[in-house]
């Protein structure tokens, strides 16, 4: 079942999931609003056949009667029970169903946000949580009940119209009062949210820079600037808090205003004898059914209004996404990567980072990409795997725009290497595998290649070595993981950014000499780096300046190297190289 819905949900775009989430809802919400009708309807019936028992029967003595009423009232009595505990258990269901149905969008969303902080998916996944808890919870069930009033209101003129026509004037000034009280709430929840964001961020900057912070005598003014931050989030939430109270108070009052004036119009009604003593029963009980609902939003709107804004949040995520498919899994007999007038910007408002590139790397040669940090490096990357597809021109492998593939065959043609390579979780053996079924002959050539198999074997457990978080492996050991996953099953083109990072002079060497081997297996590579002595064993070198790659300079990076510098021999490999 998890699978059937991962697959169908990478099969859509991310804007097709927050539509099918709103269809599906509107559909559900509309059958359970009938079902609240249809429990309303039965209670109703259930207090005219209690009227009926209590005025038939001592009229008449008649023990039949009584059982007959009694079995009505009992039928009647279990369905409206079934009919709320279905509207319950459809709830729960819709819960789950919108976290699973966007939780895959999501997951999505924040895999083509590499390279970003992790708030983001902490953020992302707490939306999730907050979304499944309001759609399932009490608040949902009583805004579907608010929903049904307006057909319970009409069986308030089966009773009389002078106890419709209040209705009516209650549900309207009560159902105001209930969105002005959400919007209030959802207001102080963005205040105080986007607060400590604010303040969060600073404390972050603080802790990665707490040393210079204390020598340099900061400390003072970045806790004044931190409370200040909090004091002004805090001082206009106070405000939209302030407000909510108000509204919560004025519909509290609303409903007992509106309670006793039901009463008293019963009263009036059967004493002034314009209605029967039976009715009185019917009064009642759409007298709770209208006030309940409301009771129990309004002790609940902030679970509401947490539902809301998470949903927002994550629409605004999804929208800012770029769309993704399955894709198709194209023939690939020569494997030729190639960038032709390829231009990208984010949506919205956003400045052109990529204008017309133009890239095809030759089978057996590596192009080194150097340029400025923030210069658009790893977009550039991204868009040449298919994660961001470009905004003019494109990008083929084989004649085939990259980001219409089929992610999986692509990943048989083509390696990549992210820059913060988050590895996932399974064993060291299926995150090289790229969390599939290990392949191990191919798995230990790809970890001796990337220069991590001594560190793996080391490990305890070896390659069956669990990688859930408390990570086994230093930080140039996971760079050299990811690119063992990114080598696995030897694909002819791969994209790698910043090849070396976090590795000491040695692993620069095992590098260089790695992608010796690679142009002689006629393997295309395109990376990015900052080292002069990986620029020098490139065999072309280009610069991104202004969003355009251009041939490198002086200016643009570190010198070329000479020649005996770009394959250098390790200890050890001669014989391999031979």
């Amino acid at each position: 079942m998890a699978r059937a819905t991962l697959e169908s949900g990478l099969q859509t775009t991310l804007s097709e999931a927050m539509a099918s989430v709103r269809h599906t809802v509107r559909r559900l919400v509309a059958f359970l609003v009938m079902l609240g009708l249809f429990a309303a309807g039965a209670g109703f019936a259930m207090v005219e056949t209690g009227a009926t028992l209590l005025v038939s029967v001592p009229q008449t003595r008649s023990a039949e009667t009584a059982v007959t009423i009694l079995c009505v009232w009992a039928l009647l009595l279990v369905i409206a029970a079934a009919l709320g505990l279905h509207q319950g258990a459809g709830l729960r269901r819709l819960g789950r169903f919108v976290a699973g149905r966007l939780g895959v969008a999501t997951a999505v969303a924040m895999a083509q946000r590499a390279g970003r902080p992790e708030a983001i998916g902490s953020a992302a996944l707490e939306d999730l949580a907050v979304l499944r808890r309001g759609v399932a919870g009490l608040a949902a069930r009583a805004l579907v009940q608010i929903l049904a009033l307006p057909l319970l209101i009409l069986l308030a003129f089966a009773v009389h119209w002078a106890f419709a026509v209040l209705a009516m004037l209650f549900y309207g000034v009560a159902g105001l009062l209930s969105h002005a009280l959400v919007a209030a709430l959802r207001r102080e929840m963005e205040l105080m949210r986007a607060g400590g964001a604010q303040a969060q961020g600073l404390a972050a900057d603080a802790m990665r820079a707490g040393e210079a912070i204390l020598a340099m005598g900061m400390l003072p003014r970045l806790a004044g600037s931190l409370l200040s931050t909090e004091a002004e989030a805090a001082g206009e939430a106070f405000l939209a808090r302030r407000r909510a109270s108000r509204l919560r108070f004025g519909l509290d009052a609303v409903l007992g205003l509106f309670g006793g004036s039901f009463l008293f119009l019963m009263a009036f009604l059967v004493l002034g004898e314009m209605a029967g003593r039976s009715v009185g029963m019917g009064f009642f009980f759409l007298t709770f059914a209208l006030i309940g609902p409301f009771a129990a939003f309004a002790g609940s709107s902030r679970e509401v209004a947490e539902a809301m804004a998470a949903w927002q949040r994550l629409r605004r995520m999804l929208a800012e996404t770029p769309s993704f498919n399955r894709g198709t899994a194209f023939p690939c007999p020569q494997a030729r990567l190639v960038a032709e007038h390829m231009t990208f910007t984010f949506r919205g408002l956003q400045p052109v980072l990529l204008r017309n590139v133009d890239l095809a790397p030759e089978p057996g040669e590596a192009v080194a990409i150097v340029g400025p940090s923030g210069c658009g490096k790893s977009t550039l990357l991204r868009v040449l795997v298919g994660m961001f597809p470009p905004s003019a021109g494109g990008v083929y492998l084989d004649g085939h725009a990259v980001h219409q593939w089929d992610r999986e065959a692509l990943a048989g043609h083509l390696g990549f290497l992210p820059q913060q390579p988050l590895l996932g979780r399974g064993t060291v053996a299926e995150v090289i595998a790229r969390l599939g079924t290990p392949d191990m002959a191919q798995v230990l050539e790809a970890a001796r290649r990337a220069g991590v198999h001594e560190a793996v074997a080391a490990l305890p457990l070896g390659y069956a070595t669990p990688v859930d978080g408390a990570w086994p492996l230093s930080m140039g050991q996971q760079h050299r993981l990811a690119l063992a996953r990114a080598l696995y099953r030897r694909p002819r083109v791969l994209v790698l950014d910043e090849l070396a990072a976090g590795l000491d002079a040695a692993g620069e060497a095992e590098v260089i000499f790695l992608l010796a081997e690679l142009r002689r297996e006629g393997v295309a590579v395109v990376f990015t780096t900052h080292r002069p002595a990986l620029v020098g064993a490139a065999d072309r070198v280009l610069a991104l300046r202004n969003g355009s790659l251009v041939r490198a300079g002086a200016q643009d990076g570190p010198p070329r190297l000479g020649a005996a510098a770009q394959a250098p021999m390790l200890p050890g490999r001669k014989a391999a190289a031979a």
